[in-house]
């Protein structure tokens, strides 16, 4: 047996005897050999897995320092991200607006265009409508001049006839003929 095993076992045999020593019951013997007992129980577990608890104890505290440090390196890295990703936010606001600008703009390029372009096919249809005016028109005058070179002509033809004979009439509605043709 060791040392520390004799020390324990003659030190519970002390208490043993203490505790029962006294014939009336004393309360302070009884508290003695019990703080005594207890002590003795805690020296034995000390000697017996101290050296465990404390390794157990400090790996633990170092456990508990590294992850510590791994929380606060987690920690920042979410902050930096945090961070990226707000400046990510700003600058796309800042984009959409950008964006919208710019397809405002376009937008009012392309009803400038479109107006500019509605206007030049009116235009376009404008001048039309008026050549189709200007050659109805020529047209209807021609028709009516050759209607009324025909009516005049059959008008003189019957007048002649009544005051002429056929070989002077002739010669008349061929010179009348010539003259409306060429004017």
């Amino acid at each position: 047996m060791s040392k520390d095993g004799i020390v324990a076992v003659a030190t519970l045999i002390l208490l043993g005897v203490v505790s029962h020593y006294s014939d009336p019951y004393n309360p302070w013997i009884n508290l003695l050999a019990r703080v005594g007992n207890a002590l003795v129980f805690l020296y034995i577990l000390w000697r017996a897995a101290g050296k465990s608890l404390v390794a157990a104890l400090t790996n633990r505290r170092a456990a508990i320092a590294d992850e510590i440090e791994t929380l606060a390196a987690r920690k920042a890295e979410a902050e930096a991200q945090l961070a990226a990703m707000i400046e990510k936010i700003d600058s796309l606001d800042a984009e959409c607006e950008a964006i919208l600008k710019e397809s405002h703009a376009q937008g009012e390029a392309i009803r400038e265009t479109l107006i500019a372009d509605a206007l030049a096919e009116a235009e376009k249809i404008r001048n039309a409508a008026h050549r189709a005016v200007d050659s109805e028109t020529k047209k209807a005058i021609q028709d009516l001049r050759n209607q009324m070179a025909d009516e005049i002509v059959q008008s003189v033809e019957a007048d002649l006839k009544k005051r002429l004979d056929m070989d002077a009439h002739l010669k008349l509605i061929d010179n009348a003929l010539k003259k409306v043709v060429l004017n």
